[in-house]
Parts: structure tokens; sequence; C-alpha cells
């Protein structure tokens, strides 16, 4: 899908980003807008429960679920 762009520079210039210092961003001198406080390198506080609560599991062994042939037959917009 092709959203119209030719370039970064064209993304840049979109009034969306009016306001940002591209300089400055690609020099990592620009101050995020939101830190989160967290209490330490485990903290999941910022994590929602619901991805919380999922069990772990290993990537299954049998691979034949990844052949896409005819996987996408009946797709449609």
């Amino acid at each position: 899908m092709r959203l119209g762009y030719n370039s970064s520079e064209e993304i840049k210039e979109h009034p969306f980003f009016a306001g940002v210092d591209w300089i400055r961003m690609s020099k990592k001198q620009v101050e995020v807008p939101f830190k989160p406080k967290i209490s330490g390198e485990f903290d999941l506080g910022q994590i929602d429960e619901m991805f919380k609560k999922e069990v772990p599991a290993e990537t299954p062994e049998d691979t034949s679920y990844l052949n896409t042939e005819n996987k996408f037959d009946d797709f449609t917009y």
C-alpha cells in the first residue's frame, strides 16, 4: 500500500511533525514526553494485566503450520 510519500523528508514536512527539531532528534538530544515511573529493572507495572495472565508457551516444533500455500485463497478486503 503506497501512502504517497517519496522520501522521509516529505514525511518530516507533514504538518503533524511541525514542532519536531529533526537535527536534535537525530542527535538523540530530545527529551521524551513521557517517562513511566518504574521501581526497578523487573517492574511490570506498565504492562497490561491481560498480558501478565497469559501462560508462556514454547514455539511448537511442528512447523507445518508455516506453509502459506492456499492460506489466502478466500481472503478479501
